[in-house]
């Protein structure tokens, strides 16, 4: 019922620029405690097409990874931000990626992380929805959101999002 809603939430479609939407994330939660003591390195492309969509539901998926990734390493360590022009089978899509520093995703939980109200949070610490809406605004991007893990090595997540044609 809540992911149906979450998904039923209209969406501006303008072109907007990826990079300034990586930055907006991290201005609304550099504040936040449990940002203070982690590290974020940032290797944003200064040369990326605008894409479309709406930049206030991508800022939402870049909060929910960036959140995500502070209670992964108990809010110590570092979070990676690259952005990048790619091309796979003849599409060209903007790259976004997200790497953290943690543990890393137990290999039982790769396959259900983007389930609806799936989560590893402790009760009362978080509704298993974040990563399931974020993979519904990139998918009504035209998009997709995709995990590589390495044990004790932490995550990483990629936002492939397609380039105005």
């Amino acid at each position: 019922m809540l992911l149906g809603y979450s998904r039923a939430i209209p969406s501006e479609k303008v072109d907007l620029d990826v990079n300034k939407t990586v930055e907006s994330a991290l201005n609304i939660l550099q504040n936040q405690a449990r940002f203070y003591n982690m590290v974020i390195e940032k290797e944003l492309n200064p040369d990326l097409p605008r894409i479309a969509g709406d930049p206030s539901q991508l800022e939402q998926v870049f909060i929910n990874l960036l959140i995500n990734a502070a209670d992964a390493l108990d809010g110590k360590g570092k979070v990676f931000i690259k952005s990048k022009r790619i091309t796979e089978g003849g599409d060209h899509y903007v790259e976004i990626d997200f790497t953290d520093s943690g543990p890393g995703i137990p290999e039982g939980h790769i396959d259900t992380i983007f389930e609806p109200f799936f989560t590893t949070k402790p009760e009362g610490k978080g509704t298993g929805l974040g990563l399931a809406v974020s993979r519904g605004i990139i998918q009504k991007m035209g998009g997709r959101i995709t995990v590589r893990n390495k044990p004790n090595f932490g995550a990483s997540f990629l936002i492939h999002l397609p380039m105005f044609k």
